[in-house]
């Protein structure tokens, strides 16, 4: 099913009490990253904005305002593919028009401008020290906590100082886990785990489902720090959907791919009035004998 009547809506600060904007005719354009692990990277987003007007761009004035980017078809659905804090604007000529590009981290403020000062008593699960500083993230939810590593006990308690991000990189690091903040939603698994082991919940992707050209084997190219392992997995291109996020399962049904992956990078891209809207990702080695 190819969608074209593509929709999106833009919402930047608080645009019911006129401290912000809703953005839903203008030409746009996007790039937004996203991973399973976000000790390899956060999530972020580029969107850039064609011809505001001079009363729009005093509004953007204000440091780290709430931005949410809904994209879909508007014969399925507009959904949310991004929310965060507008870390950097800027506006540039380009030609005759004027584009102001928003620079976005989800959970930006959450992770970096709180600080930890706690000790978590001794016999508390992994988990529950994950809990104890997300419960610190004013705005995020708790999402899938999965794995057994999660479940191991701190038998000596554990000293919580410093931003949530460097406690949550600290203890995913000592304790093999991967987390990731996805539309304000906190989600842990084991390094390489799943939130979701079920064959029924996976998306699947087809040429009548918005699969492009042809998944093929390729390395990740997103690496913690000194990593220094090279991971063969899946790549492939679809039309865009905002239910394809890393840590999710697609099924793939392809002449030369099929089976089951995990998605553990996505990058989401288009233009509103030149460009189709696509997501391409790179996907775990097949998971067939590991789901239900």
């Amino acid at each position: 099913m190819y969608q074209r009547d593509r929709g999106y809506r833009l919402i930047v600060g608080d645009y019911k009490t006129e401290q912000g904007v809703l953005i839903e005719n203008l030409h746009v354009t996007f790039e937004v990253s996203k991973s399973s692990d976000n000790k390899r990277g956060g999530n972020s987003a580029s969107i850039e904005i064609y011809n505001l007007s001079d009363t729009t761009l005093a509004k953007f004035e204000t440091e780290f305002l709430a931005c949410e980017f809904h994209v879909g078809y508007k014969d399925v659905g507009i959904n949310r593919l991004v929310v965060g804090e507008v870390v950097q604007v800027s506006t540039r000529k380009s030609g005759n028009d004027r584009v102001t590009q928003l620079l976005l981290g989800e959970g930006y403020i959450a992770l970096n401008h709180q600080t930890l000062k706690a000790t978590i008593p001794p016999g508390k699960r992994v988990f529950d020290v994950v809990e104890e500083i997300r419960k610190r993230m004013p705005g995020i939810d708790r999402g899938v906590f999965a794995g057994m590593n999660g479940e191991q006990l701190c038998t000596y308690g554990y000293p919580l100082s410093g931003t949530p991000k460097k406690a949550l990189e600290e203890l995913c690091e000592a304790y093999r886990l991967e987390y990731s903040i996805d539309r304000n939603t906190l989600s842990i698994t084991d390094e390489g785990g799943l939130r979701d082991k079920l064959r029924t919940t996976a998306f699947v992707l087809n040429k009548d489902t918005g699969l492009i050209e042809i998944p093929y084997y390729a390395q990740e190219r997103v690496k913690a720090k000194g990593d220094k392992t090279k991971r063969t997995g899946v790549q492939f291109k679809a039309l865009l959907n905002t239910e394809i996020v890393p840590g999710s399962i697609v099924k793939l049904e392809s002449k030369t791919v099929s089976g089951y992956y995990k998605v553990t990078t996505a990058r989401y891209y288009g233009g509103y009035r030149d460009n189709d809207w696509y997501v391409e990702c790179f996907c775990s080695m097949p998971l067939d004998e590991e789901l239900e």
